[in-house]
């Protein structure tokens, strides 16, 4: 007679305005909504128990332990396999996609109070890509990953900001020979000077822009500041329009924080009076600002202005903001697996930084993330020669980073969803966790309100 107990992988979740739960497994996949005299038993059955001694139908039984939810596994192999898929997975993602990312300069027109690059802005020199180094990094690409199939088909223009209006000649060079080597780009940028750039603005060459507004035009002037003091709201909303028109797509980022939250809907309202939410490829999204120190650290305490992911997720979740909430795409996750009728995907690491990413700055330096350009301590390596100089340990300190380097995160049952959060922020405080309950509850909801066509306006 097999003994049975609970997985240490059940992630339950009441449903809001129902008297049910949602059930995920943290490495099956499985995705179910249960009763709550189901849960009762998941949650106040004491472990080691046979099928004759549950009250629930065999039915159910079974089906619970087809899912996952019961099991015959003890927790120690339980954690075990849970070790081995996330080897695999992590392996798995060393492979694919190589994704690839410009730091054009890192001069910025702005002078944005909570940048965490405000050190290495220095207009005095000339800290920009230049043709020739354009050509080194392209050779780089090539040496890196040689097979075009394993490579992401984006590059991502970043900066500083990439897309000052004196970049303009050097862009155009390096969008229309990335095309002719298969790319298109995507920009990471204010979004100040993009008219300059109207004709580079199209799906097969800047398919893509990412924009922050910070609030309304008097709160987004005081945050999003150029550094000759313009107003740049309306130059900024403008271009959006150019951009859309164009056929590029635009995400606009909202770095949320105490002063600026009620602004979120307003900007909706703006945004829809403008005509630019009916754009297929416009998206407008909120994301938790952090805190930087001097340095560019993330810092370990927040700052009185700021939320905690707790308080982000809740304020997002009482105001139903029925568009983007930064949840690192959880809930489109759980939303495609239902509709899909498919397992959860899973991910032993949080980014691309951990597996493949490569940032390439003008002076022939190689970094990890973006989050770290600039860095020495975080240098991967340096492309100005023929030949690409590793630092090995750097190197292996980011590509070898998975779930189960943590001892916070290994044996957490929400790990192959969370990814373990953030490797940049993780290296400098281990104890830092990004408060995925939180993520989920939210999440899961969204999704079955989207899954059953319930408004969250």
């Amino acid at each position: 007679m097999k003994i049975l107990r609970n997985s240490s992988y059940i992630i339950d979740v009441k449903l809001e305005d129902t008297d049910k739960y949602m059930l995920l497994h943290g490495y099956t996949g499985a995705i179910d909504v249960v009763s709550k005299h189901i849960m009762s038993f998941l949650k106040n059955t004491n472990n080691g128990f046979t099928e004759e001694e549950c009250p629930l139908s065999r039915d159910t039984i079974s089906a619970l332990k087809k899912r996952g939810y019961i099991t015959t596994k003890s927790q120690e192999e339980e954690y075990a396999y849970v070790e081995r898929l996330a080897e695999a997975l992590h392996r798995k993602e060393k492979i694919l996609n190589t994704v690839f990312i410009f730091v054009i300069t890192y001069n910025c027109n702005f002078r944005c109070p909570y940048c965490f690059e405000a050190g290495l802005h220095n207009d005095s020199i000339r800290n920009v890509f230049t043709k020739e180094m354009a050509d080194k990094a392209y050779q780089a690409i090539l040496k890196i990953e040689p097979r075009e199939q394993l490579r992401a088909k984006n590059i991502t223009l970043y900066g500083g900001e990439p897309l000052l209006k004196e970049n303009k000649e050097v862009i155009e060079y390096i969008v229309l020979k990335g095309k002719e080597l298969g790319f298109q780009f995507n920009a990471v940028t204010n979004g100040y000077d993009l008219d300059a750039y109207k004709e580079l603005l199209s799906p097969d060459l800047i398919s893509h822009v990412q924009i922050t507004i910070d609030g309304m035009k008097e709160l987004h002037n005081t945050k999003r500041v150029h550094y000759k003091d313009y107003n740049t709201f309306d130059k900024i909303i403008s271009n959006i329009g150019i951009a859309l028109k164009q056929g590029t797509g635009v995400t606009i980022r909202v770095n949320t924080d105490r002063n600026n939250f009620d602004d979120l809907q307003q900007l909706k309202a703006l945004f829809d009076k403008l005509g630019y939410s009916q754009y297929e490829n416009f998206k407008l999204n909120s994301a938790l600002l952090r805190g930087y120190d001097s340095e560019g650290q993330h810092t370990k305490n927040i700052p009185s202005n700021m939320f905690s992911q707790r308080e982000f997720m809740e304020k997002h979740k009482k105001l139903k903001f029925n568009y983007g909430c930064q949840d690192y795409g959880v809930s489109y996750k759980i939303y495609s697996s239902i509709v899909n009728n498919k397992p959860l995907e899973f991910r032993s690491i949080f980014c691309k930084s951990q597996s493949n990413e490569y940032v390439l700055d003008p002076f022939g330096k190689i970094f990890p993330c973006w989050e770290v350009v600039g860095k020495a301590e975080s240098q991967l390596g340096d492309y100005l020669n023929d030949k690409i100089q590793w630092n090995k340990k750097i190197f292996n300190q980011w590509r070898g980073y998975n779930i189960n380097s943590s001892l916070m995160c290994k044996h957490c049952k929400y790990a192959l969803l969370c990814g373990g959060g953030c490797p940049a922020h993780s290296f400098s405080n281990p104890t830092e966790c990004s408060q995925f309950p939180t993520v989920i509850n939210y999440a899961v909801n969204r999704a079955f309100r989207k899954v059953n066509n319930i408004s969250i306006n």
